[in-house]
């Protein structure tokens, strides 16, 4: 048998209103060695960033309750050296490059292509499978 690795798994923060796809991103982010954390809405992320400090927060823009813009704006707030990973549909090239030039480290339009969302997320995290 072989020894459990000592090094913590990378925490990621997965948060969208989609159920369907929050609950295939968990899936398949947890099989790949990830801890996983959820969350629904705007407010509920920033509760979850502020309690856990993920890695890396793969953050759906357009959200209930509180804006994806003004997540992202409030978890670097938090934590300047935050990395988000920005994903959504129906966004102009302008927004998405505000977006980024707020902070977040790239964005991703939806539908999301899995295979090109793990590799962002393997290359933000250091985790390779």
């Amino acid at each position: 048998m072989r020894p459990r690795s000592t090094v913590p798994s990378p925490a990621l923060l997965i948060v969208d209103d989609d159920g369907e796809l929050l609950a295939d991103l968990t899936q398949r982010f947890a099989a790949g060695g990830f801890e996983v954390l959820t969350a629904r809405d705007g407010g509920e992320a920033l509760e979850k960033f502020e309690k856990n400090r993920p890695d890396l927060v793969l953050l759906d823009i357009r959200l209930p309750r509180v804006d994806g813009l003004l997540v992202l704006r409030e978890i670097l707030e938090v934590e300047p050296q935050a990395d988000i990973l920005a994903m959504g549909d129906r966004v102009s090239e302008r927004q998405m490059k505000l977006i980024v030039h707020e902070g977040a480290r790239d964005f991703i339009c939806k539908p999301l292509v899995i295979p090109f969302l793990e590799m962002k997320v393997e290359q933000l995290t250091g985790l390779r499978r």
